[in-house]
């Protein structure tokens, strides 16, 4: 088999402010497409025919491939065992021939023809936290990690550089749906302009040549609801959405939450002026009143945030 390389996905030097940062999609893993392989059928999350369109990938691909390269399905649509919603992404490592595949799911575009796998998506935000839930059943000692990095492009040297990342292995079984949390740490004050989403149950991948990757077949991970989490941001100035309203900006028991856009992943939370979460809450409807009356009298900064974007920031004072 031909050696598959790692390359970053550049996505060109891009100056678009917070609030215009592109839209990333299925975090909670609800929407999938799926495709008729080789020897089976099998899902990809997103929608859509044109997998180049989808935000996260598989090593699935290879189930497409012809005879001597028609790999396994390594990632399932997972109905029975998830933790929110409909669907979960089930990441079983496997074999192809005498190479090692690792179950994944990520921001990586399997190249067969050109024999690469490009990582990362454009991406415009600095968020302080990757989070999401997962499950793990690991075989001889393997262990799975959680990994996220952004880049961004430096037209004088013309290279991608690495601005900030983080990760986090698990390296036992769990065996219920526990929180992963992992902390990003910059390095560079720049935007972004590329993200880069690793998960997988076998953490011996390696990214320069993926089939010198190792690890355990059947070692399994199941992941939902990934998203990344934003800073209070107290210290800049109010991030406006005409499609979101707060109001009253002086209240004293129950401030309103109303938007126009689709708010069935939308989360809002409350900071103290010291950047300490004091409320987190779903949204409940296109409606949603977040009960204050036991908030101390001051300023707070409330923010609404899907699971990728931060949608709105805006201050309010509790009487």
């Amino acid at each position: 088999m031909k050696t598959v390389t790692s390359t970053l996905l550049l996505s060109g030097l891009v100056g678009l402010v917070l609030a215009q940062q592109p839209a990333l999609d299925n975090g909670n893993l609800e929407s999938w497409t799926q495709f008729t392989g080789t020897n089976e059928s099998y899902w990809e999350p997103g929608l859509g025919n044109d997998r180049t369109t989808h935000f996260l990938r598989t090593l699935n691909q290879l189930a497409d491939e012809a005879f001597p390269l028609t790999g396994p399905v390594t990632t399932i649509r997972e109905t029975s065992d998830v933790h929110g919603g409909t669907y979960a992404a089930k990441m079983v490592s496997n074999v192809l021939a005498s190479f090692f595949l690792p179950g994944f799911v990520g921001t990586g575009d399997l190249d067969i023809t050109e024999q690469t796998i490009h990582l990362g998506r454009q991406f415009n935000g600095r968020p302080e936290k990757f989070q999401g839930w997962y499950k793990y059943t690991p075989v001889n000692g393997d262990s799975a990690e959680f990994r996220v990095w952004f880049t961004r492009y430096d037209a004088l040297t013309m290279q991608s550089i690495k601005i900030g990342e983080g990760s986090q292995k698990i390296k036992s079984a769990v065996n219920t749906y526990s929180m992963f949390d992992v902390n990003i740490n910059y390095s560079d004050a720049g935007t972004p302009d590329t993200v880069v989403i690793f998960c997988t149950g076998s953490a011996g991948y390696d990214l320069v040549n993926l089939l010198s990757s190792t690890g355990e077949p059947g070692s399994t991970l199941w992941a939902d609801d990934l998203s990344f989490v934003y800073p209070a941001g107290i210290n800049e100035d109010e991030l406006a959405n005409q499609n979101v309203k707060v109001y009253p900006t002086i209240v004293s028991d129950g401030l309103n939450v109303e938007t126009s856009l689709n708010n069935s992943q939308m989360k809002v939370r409350i900071y103290d002026m010291n950047g300490k979460v004091i409320i987190s809450e779903n949204m409940a409807s296109s409606l949603h009143t977040v009960d204050v009356t036991a908030l101390s009298a001051g300023s707070y900064i409330i923010i609404i945030q899907d699971p990728f974007n931060l949608i709105a920031r805006y201050r309010f004072i509790k009487q």
